[in-house]
């Protein structure tokens, strides 16, 4: 058998497959025994016919048509094994040439994982610097007006609404179905202009095609009902008031407590900014073609959560907001282009380090991990995978973290 394997973009080969007439004629006569196992025909026990019989009653053409897939698998599965081929898409094969007495010819597309070849990435972690880590005063005194605002004491009023208040509302946004809502007027929870809108309306007032903006920044309509407004007030931070919170001994305690949250929270924001600048700056340096199948299914992913946000942050179907925006689904799609392949060349950077760093995960760390992820369902149907993706999936996730923290510690 012969072979050649031309490089395509988007990490796609196509190998070129060529088979003497005697090695392709191995395959005739195993497609033959193969038929024959189960062919039954008068006067003869099933798997007893003789190949003479087989060849009248079925044709050339069935015994030829079983010998090409029989070769095809074979050889394709030679050449994976024999060039290390980590194949990621399912093969596309073609025939160029088939005729008796002559080679059998034949090609294979499929998507591989690229060769990748590193750069010093040690060295490139070494020139990212970690921010030091600090809590001011004021950030303190946010999350207190938050705990504050958490158990605020509401009471109906009858003045027209103004910045401060909870309102409650009933709208609806470019003339699609109808939502019910509530919250603090004047802290930007809506769309532009919708809030503004608001101020000045008393209980039960409706007003119709107000002119806002989406996140986009696309002009729509708004119609909103008031449905009731009411005062906000504010509980004292006293050490009895703490107490009602939790196990703390006073104000000051809960401050200490405030203090180390917003601290754990920095720390684990700025691990991941350096994290994510290691990555960016190794991505640099690495060229190699992104393989398009596992681009593809992650620009799906990522436009399937664009979806969800769509009926989240202006409560519209896709359908729904497809048909008052004139976008179009295709071009849609190819905005998330860029962000896929770079989260897909981050993924497979990482994993080509920890295969030179030998980084793996125990059948011990692996059952424990997912033991962790399995106590967060009540139940298992909640889970669309299989337990063996389950755990497929822990050991990626746990390399990937060995993998960071090697980086990490060039920093």
């Amino acid at each position: 058998m012969q072979t050649k394997i031309n490089n395509l973009p988007d990490s796609n080969i196509e190998i070129d497959f060529e088979l003497s007439a005697d090695e392709f004629e191995k395959f005739e006569k195993k497609a033959l025994l193969e038929i024959g196992k189960d062919f039954e025909a008068d006067g003869f026990r099933k798997g007893k016919v003789p190949e003479k019989t087989i060849l009248e009653n079925l044709g050339e053409e069935k015994i030829l048509s079983e010998a090409i897939n029989l070769a095809i698998q074979k050889s394709f599965s030679e050449a994976v094994l024999d060039n290390n081929l980590e194949i990621i898409s399912k093969p596309e094969a073609s025939i160029v040439k088939i005729a008796k007495g002559n080679p059998f010819q034949f090609k294979v597309k499929v998507c591989v994982i690229p060769k990748i070849k590193l750069p010093d990435y040690k060295e490139i972690a070494k020139k990212c610097e970690k921010k030091e880590i600090s809590v001011e005063e004021n950030e303190i005194e946010e999350s207190l007006k938050w705990v504050q605002k958490s158990r605020t004491i509401l009471s109906l009023k009858d003045s027209p609404a103004e910045k401060g208040d909870f309102v409650e509302i009933e709208y609806s946004i470019l003339g699609g179905e109808k939502y019910k809502d509530g919250f603090v007027l004047g802290q930007g929870s809506f769309m532009d202009g919708f809030e503004e809108a608001l101020i000045g309306m008393s209980n039960g007032e409706e007003k119709k095609g107000i002119k806002t903006k989406t996140k986009e920044g696309k002009e729509v309509l708004a119609d909103i009902v008031l449905i009731s407004v009411k005062k906000m007030e504010l509980p004292d931070l006293t050490d009895e008031f703490v107490k009602t919170l939790g196990a703390f001994e006073g104000l000051e305690n809960f401050k200490e407590s405030i203090r180390e949250g917003l601290k754990i929270e920095k720390e684990k924001a700025e691990l991941q900014r350096v994290r994510t600048e290691i990555i960016d700056k190794i991505i640099k340096e690495t060229p190699f073609d992104t393989p398009g199948a596992l681009k593809e299914k992650e620009e799906e992913a990522l436009f399937e959560n664009f979806k969800k946000g769509i009926k989240e942050n202006f409560n519209l179907s896709f359908e729904e907001y497809i048909e008052k925006t004139k976008k179009d689904e295709t071009e849609m799609k190819k905005a998330f282009s860029d962000e896929a392949e770079k989260k897909i060349k981050g993924l497979l950077i990482l994993r080509e380090i920890a295969k030179q760093e030998k980084i793996d995960a125990t059948k011990e760390e692996v059952e424990e991990e997912t033991k962790k992820i399995m106590s967060h369902y009540k139940d298992v149907k909640e889970i669309k995978l299989t337990p063996e993706e389950i755990r497929d999936y822990v050991k990626e996730s746990l390399i990937r973290e060995k993998t960071f923290k090697i980086l990490e510690n060039c920093v």
